[in-house]
């Protein structure tokens, strides 16, 4: 999925829940 996007998870429309544990799991800062 992230090489779709480049690396940056910060550019995935995902539901906020699932996109904080995702920035938190690869350490993105929200």
């Amino acid at each position: 999925m992230l090489e779709h996007y480049g690396g940056d998870i910060t550019r995935v429309n995902l539901h906020p829940r699932v996109r904080e544990k995702a920035l938190a799991r690869y350490g993105a800062s929200a």
